[in-house]
């Protein structure tokens, strides 16, 4: 399903088995949000150019739960193994969400370093 609609995207992603997030094969675009098909715990696909989600995407990398793609033919080959075993599917789709629920609170930590300063000066 290729869905190009602000706000479709969380409902879908609940029921997808794995998710590719656009924005991100040719430069200059800088990448989607990959956090919400992993908050939903489903495995992502993103490309190369992710030059405005690096933290959550280096993260998911790390994680094992996102996946660089670079083009149609990667895209295709990663969703054919992760189709193809459901266990290491799933796992990868609890590691993407254990990332981004890792890296969650970002803004609160913000603003309580400027709480702190504002208090100061």
């Amino acid at each position: 399903m290729v869905l190009d609609t602000m706000g479709e995207l969380r409902a879908i992603y609940r029921r997808a088995a794995v998710a590719f997030v656009g924005g991100s094969l040719v430069a200059g675009r800088g990448g989607q949000n990959p956090a919400e098909p992993a908050a939903a715990s489903v495995p992502v696909l993103i490309g190369p150019h992710h030059e405005n989600q690096r933290e959550i995407v280096a993260a998911m990398l790390a994680s094992g739960g996102g996946f660089v793609v670079r083009d149609a033919a990667e895209i295709a080959d990663a969703c054919a193994t992760l189709l193809g075993d459901d266990a290491a599917r799933i796992a990868a789709g609890a590691r993407a969400r254990e990332a981004v629920e890792n890296a969650a609170g970002g803004a609160r930590s913000t603003l309580m370093r400027l709480r702190a300063l504002i208090t100061v000066a």
